[in-house]
Formats: structure tokens, sequence, C-alpha cells
């Protein structure tokens, strides 16, 4: 036998390529129910609290918002823009803090507290559908028809939005009126 063939054999060769431990053809050779001393039992059950808590921050992003939820969130953001003291000539995170505790402060009875971070990211998950609907309204709104009627042009940007996203209805108009509201009395 030559060299190479002995590197990849079974056994002592003491060549580096070879694993330090024999190979078994067989699978483990210890049984599934028994247990090898020198090797501590894992109880997957057990109670490792700084992992939970990892877990329980990381998903706390995970909790899915009410529409009284998306209201409040929106009443927040247009209070605090509309302080007259700062108005929106703060700093980002400063903005966000203080949206969050008036979002916390004015939470549906049984909803959760929101982190500062949680609010913001949610809030631009919703504005881009809820800007590209309001860009539309107020498109129909400038150029409507005579005698066409507030519920005409609010049909229309719905219906817009029904063809541009496969026949799925706008789901944040509860969140779009109360942003046009704020607008509205904005300084």
């Amino acid at each position: 036998m030559d060299d190479e063939s002995q590197s990849y054999g079974f056994g002592g060769s003491g060549s580096d390529k070879e694993p330090t431990t024999p190979i078994s053809r067989f699978g483990s050779q210890i049984s599934p129910h028994s247990t090898q001393p020198g090797i501590e039992n894992i109880n997957l059950d057990d109670d490792n609290s700084g992992a939970k808590q990892k877990n329980v921050h990381r998903n706390k992003g995970k909790v899915m918002w009410s529409t009284e939820e998306e209201k409040c969130l929106a009443r927040a953001w247009g209070t605090t823009t509309n302080d007259p003291k700062v108005e929106n000539a703060q700093k980002s995170k400063h903005l966000w803090q203080s949206t969050a505790t008036y979002y916390n402060d004015n939470r549906p009875v049984g909803t959760p507290m929101r982190e500062w971070s949680l609010i913001k990211s949610h809030y631009y998950r919703v504005m881009p559908d809820v800007d590209k609907f309001s860009g539309w309204y107020n498109n129909f709104l400038n150029n409507r028809a005579s005698g066409q009627s507030d519920a005409n042009v609010l049909a229309a940007p719905h219906d817009m939005w029904k063809m541009s996203n496969k026949n799925n209805a706008f789901k944040y108009e509860h969140v779009w009126k109360i942003v046009m509201e704020c607008e509205k009395w904005a300084p």
C-alpha cells in the first residue's frame, strides 16, 4: 500500500488527514436511552431566565397592533409634532420618546406598553401606505368634478388602492383620518 491510500484508512496510521476518533459505520455506539459517564444531562425545561428575557425582548415587536392602538399612535404622533413649544424641530430620538410617552399614557385599556423604538418602527411601516393614499385623495379632491360629494372623492382613492394592490382594501383609513385632522390643526 502506498502512503496516499494509508492516509484515508481507518486506524492509527498517524496521518493528519484522518479523524482523531475512528468512524463507526453504525452511527453512535451509545444507546439513545442511556447516559454516558462524564457528559452532563441537559434539561431543556430548565429555567434559563437570561435567554427567556432575551427572547421576550426580541419578540416584543411581533405583537400585532389593533385598530385602536394605531389610532392612539396617530394621535400621539400628531400631538407631539404639533406641540407649539417645540413643533417638529426635535431630535429624532426625543421626538419618538415623547410620542411613546403620549402613546403609553393614552393607550387603549388592556394593551401593552410599547418602547419608543417599536412605536417608531410601526409608524414607519404604516406611513408609506397612508402617504400614498393621501396623495391620491388630495389629487381627487383638488380635481373634483362639479357635483361630486365627499363620499365620491373618498371612494376614488380606495378604488385606486385596490387596483394597485391586487384588489386588497386600504387598511389604514383610521390612521389616515387622524393624520388628516392633525394636519388641519397644525400651526
